[in-house]
């Protein structure tokens, strides 16, 4: 029994030891305090650094130079600094100036024939052009129609003759903003009355002076205006009541007989020139253009304008040189950028203060409105209910030399108006042929 009890107390102390668990090591603590020789590193994930983009919507717009007076200071001119003021307010959009002359090589209507053929991507947003190039830019398919332009707030007082210019195909293809007329000017002391008609001149002996050697002859073809006279027809770009032009030069006949046309008339190209010589015939009626009047309205005592005095006194007209803003652009972002552009420009307060500065009729009746108190705000009227529309380039190129040289003629008195209407109406005929 004994013996018993001994070997199950061996068998129990065996088992036990069969079945212990396993040892397990145990957890090293961790130190705080690092080796002499460590170096801890840092992983920071790699950010990969972009160029910034420009997320402006760029717009380009093309402007005539002949609506700078010095077309390489348009960095300093008004325009510009309205087109900064409009980015500074639109800051989507980002907005360059190229300045472009009207005609030849590298000329407005040039550079959009060319990159539409070869760079469209060149291609202006904006332009701004007088009304041959507007139109044959309309005829080439340059031009978007304003009535798609949703968001375009159209001038409800542009000068309402010379809208006929900015239609093509029954489409409005251009808004009218910048004009420059033929007029007169005098001394106001020295010419005490206002003219109105070539009779006022007669009865009051005042001398006549005006550009007789402008090839495109276009006081006589203002004259001829206030006549009642038109040029140019659908299906005649030289169609010309020759009576009335025949009325018209004799009335310039009666001028020279009575001593009223000075014979330097024939010495003066343009404008700009008889403007400059003004001092030389005080006591005259002058025929100039709106460029000298306003650019000077603070620079010239007693300076009085008006239009060009009527043959008969039943007409008032004033032939207008007109600019037009026209949008170019197809893409759908370019063109919500040129109607914001054109909006801004075309407030009246941005274009009556434009067109101060640059000596430009502005083509909104309000924008004149801005004008201070001394400025030719009157004369400015009167060419908005009076103005036409240039004649057609044809007769004023090819037509219009010859008129100059009749006229010259006649103030020589070497010719009379009758004899003169007879070298017109050949060379009419010819041109008409």
């Amino acid at each position: 029994m004994r013996y018993l009890l001994l070997s199950l107390i061996a068998l129990f102390i065996a088992g036990c030891s069969t079945f212990a668990p396993a040892t397990v090591d145990p957890v090293q603590p961790v130190s705080t305090t690092a080796e002499p020789n460590a170096v801890e590193t840092l992983v920071v994930p790699t950010l990969e650094v972009l160029p910034e983009v420009d997320q402006t919507i760029p717009i380009l717009i093309w402007v005539d130079a002949a609506l700078f007076e010095m077309p390489d200071a348009s960095n300093e001119s008004l325009l510009l600094q309205q087109i900064e003021a409009f980015e500074t307010q639109n800051p989507a959009y980002s907005v360059e100036l190229r300045v472009k002359r009207a005609t030849g090589s590298g000329g407005m209507l040039d550079s959009l024939r060319n990159a539409a053929a070869a760079a469209p991507n060149n291609l202006p947003d904006v332009v701004a052009l007088g009304t041959r190039n507007l139109q044959l830019a309309a005829r080439d398919g340059s031009l978007q129609p304003l009535e798609l332009l949703a968001d375009l707030e159209m001038p409800n007082d542009v000068m309402e003759a010379l809208m006929n210019d900015v239609v093509y195909e029954e489409t409005i293809v251009g808004i009218p903003f910048a004009g420059r007329a033929y007029i007169s000017a005098y001394d106001s002391v020295a010419v005490d009355y206002r003219p109105v008609e070539l009779d006022d001149l007669v009865e009051n002996e005042t001398s006549f002076v005006f550009p007789g050697a402008d090839n495109q002859a276009l006081t006589v073809f203002s004259m001829y205006y206030t006549a009642g006279g038109v040029i140019g027809s659908a299906e005649d770009p030289y169609a010309i009541d020759m009576a009335l032009l025949e009325l018209t030069l004799t009335r310039i006949e009666e001028l020279a007989l009575a001593g009223l046309v000075s014979q330097s008339s024939t010495a003066y190209a343009d404008p700009l020139a008889v403007w400059q010589a003004q001092r030389e015939f005080p006591e005259s009626i002058y025929v100039t253009d709106t460029q000298q009047i306003i650019a000077n309205y603070d620079q010239v005592t007693n300076l009085g304008s008006t239009l060009v005095p009527t043959v008969t006194g039943r007409t008032s007209a004033a032939l207008v040189d007109t600019w037009h803003y026209a949008v170019v652009s197809e893409a759908p972002d370019k063109q919500l950028g040129a109607t914001e552009l054109l909006n801004y420009l075309l407030a009246p307060e941005q274009l009556g203060a434009w067109a101060l500065d640059s000596g430009f009729i502005p083509l909104r009746e309000s924008a004149s409105k801005v004008w201070p108190e001394q400025a030719p705000v009157t004369l400015v009227r009167q060419i908005y209910f009076n103005g036409v529309s240039f004649p057609p380039p044809e007769p004023l190129q090819e037509l219009g030399p010859v008129i100059t040289k009749e006229v010259n003629k006649i103030l020589a008195g070497e010719a009379t108006a009758a004899e003169a209407m007879v070298a017109i109406a050949a060379e009419l005929q010819t041109l008409q042929n």
